[in-house]
């Protein structure tokens, strides 16, 4: 059960303002309007329901769920190896390093802000293997760490990703907020979509 204290943490840790550098990153959001692939309001909802449905938010849920289990479980071992499948399954060397860069502030953030001895174990961890942990694979530890409900953690972790790319939309084309409050509807029912397959 989700409670109002892992609600609040989920919140938090998804906010724009948590210190991980997530509004830097757009998964080639501005490359794609500078070519004009992504021009309006439904070129953008195509591309952000792309992102969420075959893409990196696809990938990204499921590498969360994995982490989650693997910590659930106590395996090390396969943790270690999804931390490396993670590095592998982005499709540049820029998008593992945006999510290597927001993976390590989110692990080191949580450690100052909730200190809890199983962090310290992960990130001793990943200092043995050296490596950094991607940005999903560090939520998916810390939503087990805090009993958070891994079904709300992978819908608000994919909610994240789509409010960040609609705020980079709004940024970069001439389209409203209000003109994809329609979007956040859909959106949402993608991700939920996401969590049944």
């Amino acid at each position: 059960m989700l409670t109002d204290n892992n609600l609040l943490k989920l919140m938090t840790w998804n906010s724009p303002n948590f210190p991980i550098g997530s509004f830097v990153y757009s998964h080639g959001l501005e490359y794609s309007v500078e070519i004009g692939l992504v021009n309006d309001q439904p070129s953008l909802v195509n591309w952000i329901e792309g992102i969420i449905l075959f893409g990196s938010g696809r990938v990204d849920a499921s590498l969360l769920k994995a982490a989650y289990t693997a910590f659930e479980k106590e395996n090390y071992s396969l943790l270690n190896k999804i931390v490396e499948r993670a590095d592998t399954q982005k499709s540049t060397k820029e998008f593992s390093l945006e999510s290597k860069t927001q993976g390590s502030a989110f692990l080191k953030t949580l450690i100052k802000i909730c200190p809890n001895s199983k962090l310290d174990i992960w990130e001793n961890n990943l200092e043995k293997i050296k490596r950094e942990p991607a940005f999903p694979v560090s939520f998916g530890v810390a939503c087990s760490i805090f009993n958070i409900p891994m079904r709300q953690s992978i819908l608000v972790f994919l909610n994240s990703i789509v409010s960040n790319l609609v705020s980079a939309g709004i940024r970069l084309i001439p389209v409203s907020y209000t003109h994809l409050r329609a979007h956040e509807t859909k959106a949402n029912r993608v991700c939920r979509l996401l969590l049944e397959k």
